[in-house]
């Protein structure tokens, strides 16, 4: 299940995410979504083990701050029509 982690900080790297994330459940993998140069902040897609740690993730850290970060970030399912996650994996291939 994909989840979307925004307002990161915009210097977070996807193993630091990853990390951060990985307290609170399985991550099997984190992709930063492209962002506009000089943004102040950061989102990423979270492919989480299962439907309930990306429940979890929604219910409980979404605008608290995770362990390991210093502000509020916001956690939610990932809109099947965005596609994020999809044009992401496409582009690393090629």
């Amino acid at each position: 299940t994909d989840v979307v982690l925004d307002d990161a900080p915009a210097t977070a790297t996807e193993e630091a995410i990853a990390a951060v994330v990985g307290q609170y459940g399985t991550v099997v993998s984190a992709r930063r979504v492209p962002s506009a140069s000089g943004a102040l902040a950061s989102s990423f897609v979270l492919r989480m083990g299962d439907a309930k740690q990306a429940q979890w993730l929604i219910e409980n850290l979404n605008r608290n701050i995770p362990v390991g970060l210093t502000s509020p970030v916001s956690v939610r399912y990932l809109d099947a029509g965005q596609g994020l996650y999809d044009q992401q994996q496409q582009q690393q291939q090629q």
